[in-house]
């Protein structure tokens, strides 16, 4: 017997080409974004500093920085749902 997801309807192998389509479209779009905010929002420096794990570094932003920032997560956030949208789309879950 195969074990099968809660709610979700088995998909067609085409169905399933079309998800990869739109997971592979999706991790293109954030690497976009992510290279936006390398780009308009700290430098690649100030980025590594801020994530790397462990450390105490506090990154300061300009005025400029900080509303291209604050549009960039923006787009970030609309681009997910809208991938997720997509990916709902192919897949119709049968729950909520």
């Amino acid at each position: 017997m195969s074990e099968q997801i809660i709610g979700h309807r088995p998909l067609t192998a085409r169905e399933i080409e079309l998800m990869n389509r739109v997971k592979e479209a999706s991790a293109h779009a954030g690497e976009l974004i992510a290279e936006l905010q390398r780009e308009l929002v700290a430098g690649e420096e100030r980025v590594k500093c801020a994530v790397a794990a462990g450390s105490l570094c506090s990154l300061v932003l300009s005025a400029d920085e900080y509303e291209a920032n604050r549009w960039l997560e923006i787009a970030k956030d609309h681009l997910q749902m809208g991938w997720m949208a997509a990916g709902r789309a192919i897949s119709r879950q049968l729950t909520f």
